[in-house]
């Protein structure tokens, strides 16, 4: 599996989709504990998504977008920007 600075690629689009989905929590001022209500989730879910800890599935994903008032297409640029901003400033 090829790696970017010793991080399998798999275990780095999760680590990304975590910060994404912690970074707008953040902008959106509100704890993990009232993220996992408005998703209908766990706060220790929510907290290995943002961790990179888990890979949520898509339901869970809708859930989230939806929770953190962003569309599936905002969420999944915001991902997509970040994966290809560190892919290549890895290369």
């Amino acid at each position: 599996m090829s790696q970017i600075k010793g991080v399998a690629l798999l275990e780095i689009e999760l680590v990304i989709f975590g910060e994404i989905i912690r970074n707008r929590r953040l902008e959106l001022n509100i704890s993990q504990e009232n993220l996992a209500l408005k998703a209908d989730m766990d706060r220790s879910y929510i907290s290995e998504i943002e961790r990179g800890h888990k890979n949520p599935s898509l339901s869970k994903i809708l859930a989230l977008s939806s929770a953190l008032e962003l569309s599936v297409s905002e969420l999944f640029y915001l991902f997509e920007e970040s994966y290809y901003k560190r892919k290549n400033n890895h290369k």
